[in-house]
């Protein structure tokens, strides 16, 4: 090798001399100290024995996780004693336990845990045949099939004294040993637009409290009259229900299937309903359908006003005052009570009583139809009202005891175009009684009573089964004088008790308006 005067004296440790070198050196002479380096390098190094043994060395367990290094194997294993998913689903379906009308069930095979509310009412299709109905574990058949078909928002049940609610949503549920205040509770958390239903029970549901109605929407249903049953508890000397007073007019209060109870036996005060009119709007729109009311110390109904009240197919009986008392002293009209097929018997007090009415607007548009029987005070008692465009029809029975009257018209100042179709039997005074200015109405009665059937005023345009009594000639004086046309409308006669005569209205075209009957009357 010649020298090439290349200076490698930097160059991996192999020297060269820097001149005059023209032998032919050993691979020991060029390389001899770097494989010397080499070789002490790789003595240096970790083998993989020695790698395992830092890694077993650098971990370490925790919380329910444990290292295990087997040496022999070249084996590291990391484990843990935490539950598996199988453990966790075990775990988990053991922890939950089912409650009130709660259930969980828990499938293992196919992992999964269900969690259920009860059924607390079955459904039927709306139109169909079947009307059963199933609440709870009691079954009636006296909830239809309409009814069943309305899910209710609550239902209440009786779990022996302590009543219980729950919500068709499952997330909210209250309980209460006083049913009235349980269901103030609903209303006063969830406002009076709710749908409560009251299951059928074997005891009564009792009350200590007022129901307070102050909102719009509240209906309230049971499982039928005398199936679910809510009663004033001893000594709780108050009403049941009381409807206002309102701050905003407030409609469609709805009482449906339910018997009411009071306590005379016990209590001395005490009224089903009673309407408060006092607020700044009107407590409007009762409903009572299919509501049987009883044995309560007062009346049955105390109204100061009666926009749009309906009461259907339901009975007062049996209570030491009124079945329905109006009383409008606050000035409120009595208006738009309709009573259809109401049973009203056996009451200390009237079946009807209008005890005050002030102005000539009180007692317009209603509609009753309805049977009275063996009222102690009297049947209806118009009292002093002022009232007219109303159509009273029904049976009166009974009533008045040994001298009352099934039916009293009296103290009026405007009563006109009423239009009242009664029988009345058994009273023991007058079967209809007219007393007062009470003008152009048409009153059809018959019947037999043990006092006298008719009692009549003349100098009022009453027409009494199609004969008006007047004061004198008609042509010429009393109450008809210039109303032949009105007569002759009616088709009646009028009798001039004055002169022992009788009169015909003639059309109005003719050239007279009265024709007198001749003829001794025998």
């Amino acid at each position: 090798m010649a020298n090439d005067n290349t200076n490698t004296t930097s160059n991996f440790g192999i020297e060269y001399p820097t001149t005059g070198y023209n032998g032919t050196p050993t691979w020991a002479d060029l390389y001899g100290s770097a494989f010397e380096d080499v070789d002490s390098a790789l003595a240096d190094r970790l083998i993989e024995e020695e790698v395992e043994d830092v890694v077993d060395a650098l971990l370490a367990g925790g919380d329910k996780v444990s290292v295990s290094y087997d040496d022999a194997n070249d084996a590291l294993t990391i484990d843990t004693s935490a539950l598996d998913a199988e453990e966790v689903r075990d775990e988990v379906g053991s922890l939950l336990v089912g409650g009130d009308g709660i259930t969980a069930t828990v499938d293992d095979a196919g992992d999964s845990v269900t969690i259920a509310l009860a059924a607390h009412a079955s459904t039927h299709e709306k139109g169909g045949s079947d009307e059963l109905t199933t609440f709870g574990d009691t079954t009636h058949d006296s909830v239809t099939t309409e009814q069943a078909s309305i899910v209710p928002d609550y239902i209440i049940e009786d779990d022996g004294g302590n009543y219980k609610a729950y919500s068709n949503t499952g997330l909210s549920y209250y309980e209460d040993t006083d049913i009235h205040a349980l269901i103030n509770t609903i209303t006063s958390n969830h406002g009076h637009r709710r749908h409560i239903h009251i299951t059928p029970s074997d005891q009564e549901y009792v009350y200590s409290t007022t129901l307070n109605i102050t909102g719009t929407g509240l209906t309230l249903t049971g499982a039928g009259m005398d199936n679910t049953v809510l009663q004033q508890a001893p000594s709780a000397n108050i009403d049941a229900v009381q409807y206002g007073p309102v701050e905003s007019d407030t409609f469609f209060i709805t009482f449906k299937h339910l018997t009411y109870y009071g306590n005379k036996s016990s209590n001395s005060s005490g009224s089903w309903l009673v309407t408060d009119n006092s607020g700044s709007a009107k407590p409007k729109d009762l409903h009572a359908d299919h509501v049987f009311i009883k044995y309560y110390p007062e009346h049955g109904m105390v109204l100061d006003q009666t926009h749009g009240y309906r009461f259907i197919s339901s009975l007062i009986e049996y209570c030491d005052g009124d079945a329905i008392r109006l009383d409008a002293a606050s000035g409120s009209a009595l208006n738009q009570m309709h009573l259809k097929n109401v049973y009203l018997a056996v009451n200390g007090g009237w079946g009807v009583n209008v005890v005050n009415a002030v102005d000539s607007s009180n007692i317009v548009d209603m509609v009753w139809d309805f049977v009275v029987r063996r009222n102690d005070a009297g049947g209806i008692h118009m009292g002093t009202a002022d009232w007219y465009r109303n159509h009273l029809s029904g049976s009166l029975d009974k009533n008045g005891g040994s001298s009352g009257n099934n039916f009293e018209l009296g103290g009026f100042t405007v009563s006109s175009a009423n239009v009242i179709d009664i029988t009345t039997s058994n009273a023991g005074g007058y079967g209809l009684s007219v007393i007062g200015p009470s003008n152009e109405n048409e009153i059809r009665v018959i019947g037999r009573n043990n006092g006298s059937g008719l009692l009549d005023r003349a100098g009022y345009r009453n027409i009494i089964n199609g004969v008006s009594i007047n004061s004198g000639d008609p042509s010429s004086t009393g109450g008809w004088n210039g109303m032949s046309d009105l007569v002759y409308q009616l088709g009646c006669l009028v009798y001039d008790e004055a002169n022992d005569s009788w009169y015909l209205p003639l059309a109005p075209t003719a050239t007279n308006d009265w024709f007198q009957i001749s003829g001794s009357a025998k």
